[in-house]
């Protein structure tokens, strides 16, 4: 495995994470979303899209929980993300087994209201540079917002390079315990 290229990282990085134990995952989750929720990003943002957690990816919930803020989250949708209104009675397993947005909630038409946007990704770098699982789902839906975008990750998720493409969009940083 070499961490030279994409594929040996993203397997390096799902080793290191399924290493963890279940209450190293929720200690990581718990401290990496109080720095979330205490930074000057998080504060000063209205608008906010997150993401509804997968197995392998810090728990969102602390931040999906914060009702001062009006929350989106990601919906897969062909080769697309669309953004819906977070309601936690709106969702629902989707694609992939991960929990989307269910039928009846509401669709974000223009992702450049956004104030903050919370990407998750299997790898980062503390430059920005973000490595997902592959699909480019997140890159696509990057080229439509102009406010800042943040990762974030368990400490084993951070590297110190990630060979970049051209359609790679770097992010703002990343918050990690």
């Amino acid at each position: 495995m070499s961490m030279n290229d994409k594929r040996g990282i993203r397997a390096e990085i799902r080793a290191r994470v399924k290493s963890l134990s279940p209450m190293q995952k929720n200690e990581y989750s718990i401290e990496t979303c109080h720095q979330v929720l205490s930074s000057p990003q998080w504060k000063s943002a209205n608008r906010i899209m997150a993401f509804l957690s997968f197995a392998d990816e810090i728990d969102t919930s602390l931040l999906l929980a914060d009702t001062s803020k009006k929350l989106y989250v990601p919906k897969v949708n062909g080769n697309d993300i669309d953004i819906y209104e977070y309601s936690s009675d709106t969702v629902a397993p989707g694609a992939f087994g991960i929990l989307e947005p269910a039928e009846n909630a509401v669709l974000l038409r223009d992702p450049s209201l956004l104030d903050l946007v919370i990407v998750p990704g299997l790898a980062f770098t503390e430059s920005g540079v973000r490595l997902g699982r592959g699909k480019g789902f997140y890159d696509r839906f990057l080229h439509n917002v102009s406010c800042p975008v943040w990762g974030i990750a368990y400490p084993q998720q951070i590297v110190d390079s990630i060979p970049a493409d051209p359609w790679d969009i770097p992010i703002d940083g990343v918050f990690h315990c």
